[in-house]
């Protein structure tokens, strides 16, 4: 029964310390390096200006992008959105982060 109780208590306690931001805005910025320069792919939305821990430029939360496939299919709609001022929707937890302590995508789509 202790053992269950700990766990409870473990999970609510890990779920209060993560917080989820959401964002529904226009794409701001698109910053995509190749992955030999050691840069780091990420964006910015408009007026999406704190996310608790979260890094911010020009007071603009940076949100990370993986160098990866599932970041590649994020680039293209965030470009999509970017080229035809489309509107967002993404979310980030302030506790997901790349090791640059940057808080990542969680996920990004076309709203309208």
């Amino acid at each position: 029964m202790k053992k269950i109780i700990g766990i409870c208590l473990l999970l609510i306690m890990n779920t209060a310390i993560a917080q989820k931001y959401k964002i529904t805005d226009r794409v701001k910025l698109i910053d995509a390096n190749a992955s030999t320069t050691g840069g780091d792919n990420y964006f910015l939305v408009e007026n999406f200006h704190s996310a608790g821990s979260c890094p911010t430029i020009d007071n603009h939360v940076k949100i990370a992008i993986k160098d990866d496939r599932g970041g590649n299919r994020q680039i293209a709609l965030l470009l999509t959105a970017k080229l035809t001022e489309q509107v967002i929707g993404s979310s980030v937890y302030d506790t997901y982060k790349n090791t640059n302590g940057d808080c990542i995508a969680w996920n990004v789509k076309i709203i309208k």
